[in-house]
């Protein structure tokens, strides 16, 4: 990208999103982080098994639909060998700029020593520029652990690695000049709806559970698992489901779409109160499993309850304003 000193990252509450809202904002497309997260499809949290200590989202599939509509010269590659990956990443800098969404591994994402912390995770960084030696990237990372950002030179291996890691996955982000912002912010408030009125009203049967009845299944699975055994070994696998996994991460993309969109000040501030909740509830419910203390957990969960049933209400409203 042409002069990318002067390009602004700004944070996101997911990787992916981050790479397209700041591209998108850098390029005066004014699109909300809102807008490319609900634009492919309804956002579904599910447990796939009536017993199962984990749960699932299609957190990434309807922003690569938003990718592939709104830049659809737009292309997904992968690399044989580290040598024709290179070769490209180069090339793609410098004699064909081309705006690169590389997708990475955290375990050796050096530049922000918190990715280091955590499980290894999938991840998605903006390639900017070279520079002369060919030994530096410069990145855009919109959504650093906690939501931080970070911009700047980073070693050429520290992407490297980790790109390789994910066999070299890449997704092209080429300009198009006949963009309908209109009917696309459309269609992403139509599955904003969607997201709402489906977590409401689940269709979950005896084999899977969806929306507002997979957080409460989850949790009785947990709390079933913490009379048999410890949680403290599964401890950082919980609250990277909990946080990282889409059920917090909607929570902020609902918040920011309301706030975007002008939603009364009691929706908004209800909302938020929520998701300060849940920050808390994750911090209570460390402390309740390294203590190893059943009925902590059981309080804990009695805790996450009463924030499932609010949240239900604050929902409820922002579809009745809807209307």
């Amino acid at each position: 990208m042409n002069n990318y000193l002067n390009y602004k990252t700004y944070n996101s509450y997911d990787c992916y999103n981050s790479c397209i809202y700041n591209y998108c904002q850098n390029q005066n497309l004014h699109f909300t982080r809102g807008d490319i997260y609900f634009y492919g499809e309804p956002i579904i949290i599910t447990l796939n098994a009536p017993e199962a200590d984990d749960f699932s989202t299609n957190l990434h599939s309807g922003q690569i639909l938003f990718h592939r509509d709104v830049f659809p010269e737009s292309r997904m590659l992968e690399f044989k060998n580290d040598l024709e990956a290179k070769q490209y990443l180069i090339d793609s800098l410098t004699t064909n700029p081309t705006f690169l969404i590389l997708q990475v591994s955290t375990t050796s994402l050096t530049y922000d020593k918190t990715f280091l912390e955590y499980r290894r995770m999938l991840h998605f960084v903006s390639i900017l520029g070279i520079d002369d030696s060919h030994s530096k990237l410069y990145i855009s990372d919109g959504n650093t652990p906690n939501f931080q950002t970070y911009q700047g030179y980073v070693d050429f291996d520290c992407i490297f690695d980790g790109w390789k890691s994910e066999k070299f996955k890449t997704f092209t982000l080429i300009p198009n000049d006949n963009i309908d912002i209109q009917s696309i912010k459309e269609q992403s408030k139509h599955n904003f709806l969607l997201t709402l009125e489906s977590y409401l009203n689940p269709s979950s049967d005896e084999s899977f559970y969806r929306g507002k009845d997979t957080m409460r299944e989850y949790f009785k699975n947990l709390l079933r698992l913490s009379k048999e055994t410890s949680l403290v070994p599964k401890i950082n696998d919980i609250i990277f489901q909990i946080k990282w996994k889409g059920f917090l991460t909607l929570k902020y993309f609902i918040l920011d779409y309301i706030k975007e969109n002008s939603y009364s000040p009691e929706i908004i501030k209800g909302y938020d109160e929520i998701i300060n909740g849940w920050e808390l509830f994750c911090f209570k419910l460390i402390r309740a499993i390294v203590s190893n203390n059943h009925s902590k957990i059981e309080g804990c969960f009695a805790f996450g309850e009463n924030l499932l049933t609010n949240e239900e209400q604050i929902i409820s409203q922002i579809l009745n304003s809807s209307k």
